[in-house]
């Protein structure tokens, strides 16, 4: 697959459904934990190179949490 981040974020959540892996397993781990009650999470740190989907991970954890 093309990397879908390189013009814009992305801005559905068909990119990261976990069954597909790679980043969909990974933002499906971290809102697991972020969801957690005991013990409550702590904090994450998104580092990477320009245009790797920080913004789109973000904008992604962000809409599911709210749910």
């Amino acid at each position: 697959m093309a990397n879908p981040y390189t013009l814009s974020p992305v801005a559905t959540a068909e990119y990261f459904v976990a069954s597909r892996g790679g980043r969909g397993e990974q933002a499906h781990n971290i809102l697991q934990n972020l969801r957690r009650l005991n013990p409550k999470p702590n904090n994450y740190s998104i580092i990477g190179e320009r245009r790797f989907g920080k913004t789109s991970l973000l904008k992604y954890l962000y809409r599911e949490a709210a749910k």
